[in-house]
């Protein structure tokens, strides 16, 4: 059963359980859909290692038969 999240610029965002398999220094996600109105799109995703205390975030999307560029997002532990 999954769960769904409401988040701006997305109508609804609809998780469920996917394994997550593991590449040294990355997690890799595997392909999922993303449905909006009568819209749907693949993408994937892999958080690789960024140094000691950080991950890359990057994404990627199906158009036709190949995989292209989506986003990238560096997150960073700070400390408080």
């Amino acid at each position: 059963m999954g769960n769904t999240f409401a988040a701006k610029g997305f109508s609804a965002l609809s998780m469920r359980h996917v394994s997550v398999s593991q590449e040294p220094g990355a997690l890799v996600f595997p392909p999922a859909t993303y449905t909006e109105a009568e819209h749907s799109q693949q993408y994937r995703s892999r958080w690789q290692r960024s140094g000691s205390d950080a991950y890359d975030a990057i994404t990627e999307s199906q158009a036709g038969d190949r995989w292209v560029p989506g986003f990238n997002v560096h997150m960073q532990q700070v400390t408080q």
